[in-house]
């Protein structure tokens, strides 16, 4: 569904072209109208700015159609009345008054039309958002992980542009959850968002999603040393943070990190694969660690 244009945002392009085409189409009614002579057999075309404006899906040209509308028929009655001999009769005054009547329904109807396309298109713009977050954190979820994965590899394939991807997996959360429930199961997760948070201030490159669980996905475009760092400090960090916890845990984190290369990795499911491999090691050689993918 295509969002209806705010009214309070800047002109633009779309909003002039509108604009004009509105004016172009109450320009055209009224010189029919002029050389037509009747209001009962033109009025109508004065609908024409109003269906042209909803093109446009915007509220303020709507707005200027319906007036533009309505000034432009008035303009026209009015110079055929003050002819020296008009040949208005009652039947015209009252077609006058009805054309103007039917403009304002045609308006209103136009407006609260637009005005609901705009509820239902944020609505739908919402529930599409909705979708690609995770509702506990408030990252990115699995889907946005690989939708921005692929935007990153393409970016990368035309630019050049570095890409590493870290994955955290929190140590034992199984065990933390079965033992303590999902409520410090919750707490534990937020440390570790917040780890990652203070980790990344004044990295605007960076990009944090909740994989899944207690997974969570990290996309960089600094170089390897920065990464290793990165990752050491969001490590460390939470093995502090989650000491301080009300309930008293100790928690780890292992993580796998891996740079991306189209050489060796021909498929985004290769290149996840790597760091997964990565993170196993970490997993193998005891917990509590970071590991970079290098080829075997």
């Amino acid at each position: 569904m295509t969002p209806l244009k705010n009214e309070n945002k800047p002109w633009d392009k779309q909003r002039v072209r509108g604009t004009v085409c509105v004016l172009a189409a109450v320009l055209i009614c009224m010189a029919l109208h002029i050389l037509c002579g009747s209001p009962r057999v033109i009025s109508m075309t004065y609908c024409i700015p109003l269906a042209v404006s909803l093109i446009y899906l915007d509220l303020r040209v709507l707005r200027l159609s319906y007036f533009a509308s309505s000034l432009g028929y008035i303009i026209c009655a009015a110079a055929q009345a003050m002819e020296p001999h008009p040949a208005i009769d009652a039947a015209d005054v009252i077609s006058a008054a009805a054309a103007l009547g039917v403009l304002f329904v045609i308006f209103f109807l136009s407006r609260l039309a637009l005005k609901r396309g705009q509820e239902l298109a944020e609505e739908v713009n919402r529930s599409h958002l909705r979708a690609k977050r995770d509702e506990l954190t408030g990252l990115g979820n699995h889907t946005s992980f690989y939708e921005r994965l692929d935007m990153r590899i393409k970016r990368h394939n035309e630019t050049g542009e570095e890409i590493y991807l870290l994955i955290l997996d929190i140590d034992n959360f199984k065990s933390i959850n079965d033992r303590y429930g999902s409520s410090v199961g919750d707490e534990v997760i937020m440390t570790l968002v917040n780890s990652i948070g203070r980790a990344a201030e004044e990295r605007e490159e960076l990009e944090t999603f909740r994989y899944g669980g207690e997974e969570f996905a990290v996309l960089m475009r600094s170089g390897g040393e920065e990464a290793l760092d990165f990752a050491e400090r969001v490590r460390r960090s939470f093995c502090r943070d989650t000491q301080d916890l009300s309930w008293n845990i100790s928690v780890s984190v292992s993580i796998g990190i891996c740079r991306y290369d189209p050489i060796r990795f021909g498929a985004r499911r290769e290149y996840f694969a790597a760091v997964d491999e990565a993170l196993y090691k970490a997993k193998k050689s005891g917990k509590d660690k970071t590991v970079l993918w290098t080829e075997n």
